[in-house]
């Protein structure tokens, strides 16, 4: 077959693009694939991070992609299309995981939908964490004009359901991420980042939002005793001075370590390296990418049970869910992980495995759909 993905690829950052890549990786061993990239992503005033591209560390999978779609600009939604077309996919792949970038896939899928191409939509979030009042309407302008979907949890499975009933869905797991390499040595990682390799080591580890839960666990580590650490490390998405306010007023602050920035891809393996577990206290969640990492690396996680976040898990082999998650019930999830608890060794996943499943529940669901053109 030949495929279009119209998404984000390099030179762009983050989980997104890295997922993409994969994909795109993985489909190329056997069918024809272009991907159809961004030229301007996300409008400056919109994007609450330091930059969109990645930097020179990272470990980004440089994907040749044509950078056509401009999100706030119209006219490049039809030359999008129109360039997809001359193309001739089979199948055009979109990827939704934020409304503001609804608009220009709904304008792009509408014209080749017209042309007789089916679009399929890779959907991570149908209704955004931090909701806002046309989220609904544009997103379901966006599901009128696909053909299919493709989520990675029930609570997607079932927003899509809501939003476009009787249209073909499939479903697999977010599959681990294996670009960031192989776990380092523990005491060479604690040296790295300046912290103590004795103390019982928490992470909460990527993007800084408030549906993250991060206030939640810091009140659960004010209760916990002198003997835990606790590492935050990426980039906040908004205002960081009420966690800032938190820590300060701890007895020990010090050992709250801040890395709030954007984490590097080969600084990575250092902080699920160094960490007993990692922490996932969120509020709202459909899938984690963050908890696919931890799988890579085969580090303990314990996660609240959020919207999908727990889904396809269960509790042992290094799995810990938090239910209802609060801080006094995160607290003592912790304390019982580190006596006792879900502390077992974790393997680290098959990660090729993972993606070559992933990949052939895509092409299934492309195929049926093909079938009903």
């Amino acid at each position: 077959m030949r495929f279009v993905i119209c998404s984000v690829f390099y030179p762009y950052r983050g989980g997104i693009a890295q997922f993409n890549a994969r994909i795109f990786q993985e489909l190329a061993k056997e069918h024809d694939v272009y991907a159809v990239n961004f030229s301007r992503q996300y409008p400056g005033l919109l994007f609450p991070g330091k930059t969109q591209v990645v930097s020179a560390e990272d470990r980004a999978q440089a994907i040749p992609s044509s950078r056509f779609l401009d999100s706030i600009w119209p006219p490049s939604w039809k030359s999008t299309a129109e360039a997809i077309k001359t193309m001739a996919p089979d199948v055009v792949i979109m990827r939704h995981w934020v409304t503001v970038l609804a608009p220009a896939q709904a304008s792009v899928a509408r014209r080749l939908t017209l042309a007789g191409i089916p679009v399929v939509l890779v959907v991570d979030n149908a209704i955004p964490h931090e909701r806002k009042w046309y989220d609904r309407l544009l997103i379901s302008k966006l599901f009128r004009q696909v053909r299919g979907f493709m989520v990675m949890s029930d609570k997607v499975l079932r927003d899509v359901h809501e939003l476009a009933p009787g249209k073909p869905t499939a479903i697999h797991a977010h599959p681990p991420y294996s670009h960031f390499g192989v776990p380092a040595d523990r005491q060479a990682a604690h040296r790295r980042l300046s912290t103590n390799p004795s103390l019982r080591t928490l992470l909460f580890f990527g993007f800084i939002r408030d549906y993250k839960g991060l206030d939640l666990l810091l009140e659960a580590y004010a209760g916990l005793p002198d003997q835990y650490q606790l590492i935050i490390a990426g980039e906040c998405y908004g205002s960081f001075a009420n966690y800032q306010r938190q820590i300060d007023a701890l007895s020990d602050a010090h050992r709250v370590i801040q890395h709030i920035r954007y984490i590097p891809d080969q600084e990575v393996a250092d902080y699920f390296s160094a960490a007993d577990v990692v922490v996932l206290p969120y509020k709202s969640a459909t899938q984690s990418g963050i908890a696919a990492i931890a799988r890579h690396f085969g580090t303990p996680v314990i996660l609240s049970d959020a919207g999908g976040l727990a889904e396809g898990v269960s509790e042992g082999a290094g799995i810990t869910i938090v239910q209802g998650v609060t801080s006094e019930k995160l607290r003592a999830a912790i304390e019982a992980f580190f006596n006792g608890g879900h502390r077992e060794a974790v393997l680290p996943e098959d990660d090729a495995a993972a993606w070559r499943s992933y990949t052939r529940t895509l092409l299934e669901l492309c195929t049926q759909i093909i079938g009903k053109k």
